[in-house]
């Protein structure tokens, strides 16, 4: 499972990543220099890993651990790749050193930021696994894995040794994608562990036998845990959760902390209610037991703490534009869940109607079908409602919000690729048993499972589309781009120095009635709105305030003050 969790964070860090550099690349064209850096950059980190590996064989064999297939040429590939791989990597080292002397701006470069971010995290996740393996020998079976702790050892000094390099040459801005990364990363894997941690505490609390040793399965998980831990509380504690709260900052708390929290919440939720029904109700015998029940509590519980804690990170008292991100991203989750929920109670009543089959309980697919429905429909119109009384109050700011439109395209646009995905494979299905003669009710049973899909797709297009269609009818016309007039009110200017933010811009005029100016700057690369809210109610309305978006965070001064440093 490890392994699995360690991938997957790997591979959403990747695809970030490559955003990131797709970004950075626009307009510009590719030179030899690129050429030569990429080469230089990807041959160091192939050499740092060769010598890492050899290293770590050569400390475990000291330790008196040997591989299971040992042979005499893996012992001397070890000792090649130390011998021969540290000068060598040592020479590459040196090499980059003094180009970053001749030119400073060697450090800006795009690959040499891939090269630290790739380095410094392959350092972090290998020490966390090492970590693992070793804590899960020495708690499970009370033994000395040598070969994870030598590992653990190396991987722990390339890690920090790149994470110092980090320090030192990488300006903070250029430092965001490895530290969310690494967070990702930890938190993924504390997650993991700790769900595990909690489910076999309470397997062995409640007498739930375990196939392997009592305390192997606790091992595994506490190691899980504490490895992921060590990341999350290095990477995200004490480090990015002090970054300015930038556009990459925000998604990793409302996508991975946010919608990631409470979707392992929502499946913890409705799996627990669900199997609880089949054993009460339902038909539990194909299951032995009650379906691992402490798995599906202990992910309610930590999804609920994830969501809840960066729920927290987020401010929820007014209708700001990062707030309606929020509520449109669970309404979503909600809306997904309760849609499924319908097309399992379609699944469920064709099972019900066709011939039976080894494995077929339609009351246990009626039964999930109405938990998703219970979990998701609830979770959907709780913030859904708050979306659509803004939209009364506010239509001139809310049905042109730019999260609004995302939201109602995206689940649009999803549901109409899942519904035509579905219906080709129903029809594909069906025209097979006609060209076979083998069309029968045994057909709509080999199909429940794409008209379930058909159900939950049709239902979200809709609603949504038809929301579509009434935001559009009841949009106002777009108004003219214009600065305020200023002696038309009393009120204190507001003058924003970063980059130019419309929807903020609206919603500062709308709520303080301040004419607001904007100076085009690339001073920041986002506008905070909440810490933008939170500096102009700390100040009179009468007074002109200079807001200015920096890299270190947000910075307000009173417009006579400036001019009488001035």
């Amino acid at each position: 499972m490890s392994i699995t969790i360690l991938l997957l964070a790997l591979l959403i860090g990747a695809i970030g990543f490559i955003v990131v550099a797709a970004r950075r690349m626009q307009g510009q064209s590719l030179t030899g220099q690129m050429f030569r850096r990429a080469f230089q950059y990807v041959l160091l980190y192939a050499m740092v890993l060769a010598v890492a590996n050899g290293a770590a064989d050569l400390l475990a064999r000291a330790f008196g651990s040997t591989p299971d297939f040992d042979e005499p040429l893996l012992f001397a590939q070890s000792v090649t790749a130390v011998v021969i791989g540290l000068p060598i990597t040592a020479l590459l080292i040196w090499w980059v050193m003094r180009a970053h002397r001749k030119d400073p701006e060697e450090r800006e470069s795009l690959i040499y930021q891939a090269y630290l971010t790739a380095a410094s995290l392959t350092g972090a996740a290998m020490t966390a696994a090492k970590l693992s393996e070793s804590l899960t020998r020495a708690l499970g079976t009370q033994s000395f894995d040598g070969d994870a702790v030598a590992h653990l050892i190396i991987w722990a000094i390339m890690w920090t040794i790149h994470w110092r390099v980090i320090q030192r040459t990488l300006a903070q801005t250029n430092a965001v994608a490895h530290l969310l990364l690494g967070s990702t990363i930890g938190l993924v894997l504390a997650a993991g562990g700790l769900i595990d941690l909690l489910a076999t505490s309470l397997e062995m609390l409640t007498g739930t036998q375990i196939l392997v040793g009592s305390f192997v399965p606790l091992g595994s998980a506490a190691g899980l845990f504490v490895s992921g831990a060590l990341l999350w509380i290095v990477y995200w504690l004490i480090s990015a959760s002090k970054l300015p709260r930038g556009t990459t900052w925000h998604a990793y708390v409302l996508l991975l902390g946010v919608a990631g929290g409470l979707t392992t919440a929502l499946v913890g939720a409705q799996a627990l209610l669900w199997r609880g029904l089949v054993h009460l109700l339902g038909d539990p015998g194909p299951f032995v037991t009650w379906f691992e029940w402490p798995q599906a509590l202990a992910a309610l519980i930590i999804g609920a703490m994830i969501w809840w804690y960066h729920r927290d990170l987020l401010d929820a008292a007014t209708h700001t534009p990062l707030h309606r991100v929020y509520q449109y991203l669970v309404s979503g989750i909600g809306a997904i869940a309760a849609a499924a929920g319908a097309g399992l109670l379609v699944v469920a009543l064709v099972d019900s109607i066709t011939p039976a089959q080894l494995s077929h309980e339609p009351i246990n697919t009626l039964l999930q079908g109405l938990t998703l429905i219970i979990v998701g429909a609830p979770l959907w119109w709780s913030h859904w409602r708050l979306v659509q009384r803004a939209a009364a109050e506010h239509p001139e700011v809310e049905l042109t919000a730019t999260p609004r439109r995302i939201y109602l395209i995206v689940l649009v646009g999803t549901a109409v690729i899942t519904v035509v995905v579905a219906l080709i494979a129903a029809v594909a299905e069906i025209i097979a048993d006609v060209m076979e003669n083998q069309l029968s009710l045994t057909t709509l049973y080999d199909v429940r499972t794409e008209l379930g899909y058909l159900t939950a797709g049709l239902i979200i297009i809709a609603y949504h589309a038809a929301v579509l269609r009434q935001d559009s009818r009841n949009a106002p016309a777009k108004p003219e781009s214009r600065t305020p007039d200023v002696s038309s009110t009393k009120a204190g200017r507001l003058i924003l120095v970063g980059p130019l933010d419309p929807t903020l811009a609206t919603t500062l005029h709308k709520r303080f009635d301040r004419p607001v100016e904007f100076l085009a700057s690339n001073t920041g690369e986002i506008w905070n709105a909440d810490a933008v809210l939170a500096q102009i109610e700390a100040h009179d309305t009468d007074t002109d305030l200079l807001l200015i978006a920096r890299e270190q965070g947000l910075e307000t001064r009173p417009i006579d003050e400036v001019r009488h440093v001035q």
